[in-house]
């Protein structure tokens, strides 16, 4: 028998939990799997993140590469 694919896109943290004991309890039919690596969601998040600075610059382009460096640098310094 073929397992079932689940793809959590957008669970969240309260969403997750109750998908897990299903998934458990009936392992042999269904499995969890990645729809997007870390560093595509990172990205994505960080044009999301670009566009509302755009936004509250009325609309002034951002460079996605140096937002990203600056946003990556700061976070380092954490």
């Amino acid at each position: 028998m073929k397992k079932i694919n689940l793809a959590l896109i957008g669970a969240s943290a309260r969403g997750l939990p109750s998908y897990v004991p299903y998934v458990l309890a009936h392992s042999d039919e269904a499995e969890f799997v990645a729809v997007a690596s870390a560093q595509a969601s990172l990205d994505n998040h960080l044009m999301a993140f670009a566009a509302e600075a755009s936004r509250l610059r009325q609309g002034l382009v951002v460079e996605m590469s140096e937002f990203k460096a600056t946003i990556l640098a700061s976070s380092a310094c954490n």
